[in-house]
């Protein structure tokens, strides 16, 4: 019945509705085309009034059944369109073919996953080799990573970071690096690991933010077109983005590790806490250059150095936390447990910050809304703040020597001052 109601009724109905408003529709895009070429440059408007004839002519000669016509006319506006491109970003055009065939950001995700899958394989034999096969992975997809990065470059002729799917694309492959470069020091295949989960992740969330409108290069709005403030401010802070996330990964695991793996040796253990305090302290000193660079882009293009808009606050937000995280160590306050806790929930300011105030529309930051988004970035907030709220189990509820004071040999443990010395 449903089916012969939209035939008979609202099918006629609406063909009806088109036909009347075609001519109007006609008039108004008629009109709208003429007043854009009429107030162009005087050099671009003929080349615009003959691709909008030839567009028109395209229609007509559709209609009309003659393929001789649409033919000529179709060549007509393809050799219109290609002296255009000649006299525009010839190498622009030719990147942005390549870039779409080589699809170098969906390879660098299989990559990713690949190299994971190697790390969880290397657990269980052949590990020497499967961490070099998925090291060497790794950086392959690295590579593609940054190929399409410098692409779009290209492209856009801007940073690398213009927009919330671009910072997707930089931090991503900013906080594989550095837990890359977490391995080199460590030789334990744990780098390599949270990179790759974290590549993976990121690079599908940035797919899943792409999938509304596809368009990944939108025009810059007024305010943040400007090269120096997209080179030096977006880029800060997205470096910090990236390593107050790899720290927090790697809290994320020495907590999980500690709390399943009785194996774990105390020079494995003081090894990633060192990394993670390391990480936490290259964050902070990204995060606060990056909000002070902000802060005088406000004040370049507002008028004031601090709004107390959300943006800023979030922004202030991971510099506090990061510092309240170090002096915790510094002053004893938290130890191993505690360093790691910490910067677990640092994900979580930085990703409130990152995404979740774009997502909220409100405040001069407000930019890549996507509906039903908001509801997806809390409930990973959510999770992570729950992952950090393990450190607060009892320690006779780890399995890890280091954490319950013991060694694997029933003889206490060595203690680890706060700056990482044994005592």
């Amino acid at each position: 019945e449903a089916a012969l109601a939209i035939r008979n009724e609202i099918e006629p109905l609406a063909n009806s509705m088109i036909e009347e408003r075609l001519p109007q529709w006609r008039h108004e895009i008629r009109d709208l085309v003429r007043s854009v070429y009429g107030q162009a440059d005087p050099e671009v408007a003929p080349r615009f009034r003959a691709n909008y004839e030839n567009l028109l002519g395209l229609g007509a000669a559709w209609r009309e059944r003659d393929s001789e016509k649409f033919e000529k006319l179709a060549a007509a506006h393809l050799e219109t369109v290609a002296s255009a491109i000649g006299r525009g970003n010839q190498r622009g055009v030719s990147t942005e073919i390549v870039l779409d065939r080589l699809s170098p950001f969906y390879l660098s995700t299989v990559l990713y996953l690949i190299a994971a899958l190697c790390c969880v394989l290397a657990w269980i034999g052949q590990r020497v080799s499967l961490n070099r096969a998925a090291t060497t992975i790794v950086w392959t997809g690295v590579l593609l990573h940054l190929t399409g990065i410098v692409m779009r470059m290209i492209v856009t002729g801007r940073p690398p970071v213009t927009n919330l799917y671009s910072s997707f694309l930089f931090v991503s492959v900013g906080t594989v690096v550095l837990l890359q470069i977490v391995e080199l020091f460590s030789r334990q295949g744990v780098g390599t690991l949270l990179g790759a989960l974290f590549g993976t992740g990121t690079l599908l969330w940035a797919y899943s933010s792409s999938v509304a409108d596809g368009d990944t290069m939108i025009v810059l709005r007024a305010v943040l077109d400007t090269q120096f403030w997209l080179s030096t401010h977006v880029i800060c802070i997205s470096l910090g983005y990236s390593a107050t996330a790899a720290a927090g990964m790697a809290g994320l695991f020495w907590t999980i590790r500690s709390l399943l793996d009785s194996r774990m040796d105390q020079a494995t253990s003081r090894k990633m806490i060192q990394n993670v305090y390391g990480m936490t302290a290259f964050a902070l000193l990204l995060s606060f250059f990056g909000t002070v660079l902000g802060g005088l882009w406000g004040d370049d293009s507002w008028g004031r150095f601090w709004g107390w808009d959300p943006k800023e606050n979030g922004a202030l937000m991971i510099v506090l936390w990061n510092a309240v995280t170090l002096h915790a160590r510094w002053a004893g306050v938290v130890r191993d447990r505690g360093i790691a806790a910490l910067s677990i929930f640092g994900i979580v300011v930085t990703i409130w910050s990152w995404e979740c105030v774009n997502q909220l529309g409100v405040g001069l930051h407000s930019y890549g809304v996507s509906a039903g988004k908001l509801q997806l970035v809390l409930g990973g907030m959510a999770i992570l703040s729950a992952a950090s709220l393990l450190g607060t189990i009892p320690r006779a509820c780890w399995r890890s020597p280091v954490v319950r004071g013991k060694s694997p040999s029933g003889i206490p443990a060595q203690k680890i001052d706060r700056f990482g010395r044994t005592v």
